[in-house]
């Protein structure tokens, strides 16, 4: 989870946060994406937050974040701060980590192989069991 102003500095961060970044909370507060991430990283997270802060609306998304040199597909959800006049004062975002799972879809994807089509042309189960049945291996 993290918090950031309207101009993109961090004003808070949780502990899983700082654990994954090697940061603590407050040598973090004040500095911006590009401060701890890779240019193309940050250019990706800071027009996320930007279209969050433009729109007033939340906004739920995939960001590939390299941490520790490895790239990691995170989905977050990024909502504005608002103050009492409905003005936005920053960008509350929380981000879970979904490679392993993104990957096993993408990995999972050929393994229906020829039934595939006919899955997607008859979308219902009993169309999907009729397909199985006769290749089925019990």
């Amino acid at each position: 989870m993290y918090l950031k102003d309207t101009e993109g500095r961090y004003v808070f961060v949780n502990a899983e946060y700082e654990r994954l970044f090697d940061v603590d909370t407050e040598d973090l507060v004040g500095q911006y994406d590009e401060d701890i991430h890779p240019p193309e990283v940050a250019e990706t997270v800071q027009a996320n937050d930007l279209r969050v802060l433009e729109t007033g609306e939340p906004l739920e998304v995939e960001e590939q974040i390299t941490v520790d040199g490895n790239d990691r597909t995170y989905l977050s959800l990024k909502v504005p701060v608002l103050d009492t006049a409905g003005e936005a004062e920053g960008v509350f975002g929380v981000s879970t980590e979904i490679t392993e799972r993104k990957n096993e879809n993408n990995n999972s994807k050929g393994s229906i192989g020829p039934f595939r089509g006919y899955w997607q042309q008859r979308r219902s189960k009993k169309s999907l069991n009729v397909a199985l049945l006769p290749h089925a291996r019990f």
